[in-house]
């Protein structure tokens, strides 16, 4: 009988034993499976934004589509000037956008007899009263047709392309002017900008 006690005894722990472990081996598969995800989520957005930058950079893209601030439609072609293309993309209501708006300011009085210069709302109502009140000189434009907000990627503001006359995108930052973007940007103009305002 004491026999059949410790037998059963033994074969009662073993069993909650490899129940224990099937429990902390299952919370363990779970817990592994959340980071997988977490890290194929963040591998997604770097790759996409790696894709973003390949995608446009090189590409050839079609004349804009737009509205002036009078609301006529008018087409903006890269060829109509004799000197490269800055296009600013931007939102009156977006932080980084009237947190950069002294170094677009400064880009453009540094650069507008190599460049012509392009301002580009992604919202009209706004847009018109923003050009008006931030005192910007350089041209805006608004509305761009759904074709060239598909075709360039126009999400992020601000953004910053510098095309060619032959409507190639020959370099581009997403984003307001801070860190390596300010560093590349500097580079790139050979200026030195003043930074974000607070």
């Amino acid at each position: 009988m004491l026999e059949f006690i410790a037998k059963f005894k033994r074969i009662f722990s073993e069993k909650y034993f490899l129940i224990l472990l099937l429990i902390l081996s299952s919370i363990l598969n779970l817990f592994l499976a959340l980071e997988i995800k977490n890290l194929k989520s963040n591998l997604t957005l770097f790759r996409n934004e790696i894709k973003e930058h390949q995608i446009i950079l090189g590409k050839i893209v079609s004349p804009l589509n737009v509205q002036n601030l009078k609301g006529e439609n008018i087409t903006l072609k890269y060829s109509d000037v004799s000197k490269p293309t800055i296009l600013y993309v931007f939102s009156p209501d977006c932080v980084w956008c009237e947190r950069n708006l002294q170094n677009i300011k400064y880009l453009y009085e540094k650069t507008q007899n190599q460049y012509r210069f392009v301002g580009l709302s992604l919202q009209r109502e706004s847009g018109m009263k923003y050009v008006e009140e931030k005192d910007i000189m350089f041209p805006v434009y608004l509305n761009p047709s759904d074709f060239n907000l598909r075709e360039y990627n126009f999400r992020a503001t601000p953004s910053t392309y510098i095309i060619s006359q032959e409507g190639i995108v020959l370099s581009y930052w997403s984003g307001a002017y801070g860190g390596k973007a300010q560093n590349n940007i500097e580079e790139f103009f050979k200026i030195k900008l003043p930074g974000l305002s607070e």
